[in-house]
């Protein structure tokens, strides 16, 4: 067998292999914190089953940025054991918090994720997202979308390079009969 076969072959084998990853954005969409809209997105990436950027913006608060895009090892939110992650405006009065659990990249897009929240005037409130949990308390028009960005399966890559191969084989098979 040729070099180049056992490396096709070897090629073929592990993308067989991949799961299909990709980073999806959630949108946060109708949810209000004191009667004022709650805008923003977290990005969930499959391949360490993490969350890796967000950005939340909301009204509701008077005494600091509205803008909150931790960085660092804090903005690290591991799904697969449930952490949650908790910020706050620099107050006593505000306490924010994402927790993910069981987000699943092969969702269709625009699948709807329900938020739960128990957010009151001078209270510590919170916002969690959880794929199959049912609302709990506060506003139930809050949800989540997202948009899965395609990503080709690797077995059907798998599949065209094995078919490429094979007709590669059989006209180098053709060439050489004909001389």
């Amino acid at each position: 067998m040729k070099l180049s076969h056992l490396i096709l072959t070897g090629v073929c084998t592990i993308a067989i292999n991949m799961p299909a990853k990709a980073a999806v954005v959630w949108n946060l969409n109708d949810f209000f914190f004191d009667s004022q809209a709650v805008q923003g997105y977290f990005v969930w990436n499959e391949d360490n089953n993490s969350i890796s950027d967000w950005n939340i913006a909301t009204g509701a608060f008077s005494d600091s940025p509205d803008y909150y895009n931790p960085s660092g090892s804090s903005s690290t939110l591991n799904t697969a054991s449930n952490q949650t992650l908790l910020f706050n405006d620099g107050s006593s009065n505000w306490q924010f918090r994402i927790g993910v659990e069981d987000l699943d990249l092969l969702d269709i897009s625009g699948t709807i994720v329900y938020l739960k929240s128990n957010l009151s005037v001078g209270s510590t409130g919170f916002l969690e997202c959880r794929n199959c949990g049912p609302f709990r308390y506060g506003d139930t028009g809050g949800y989540l979308t997202s948009a899965v960005s395609p990503v080709p399966e690797p077995s059907a890559i798998t599949l065209m390079l094995g078919g490429l191969g094979l007709v590669g084989f059989m006209a180098a098979r053709r060439r050489k009969a004909l001389r």
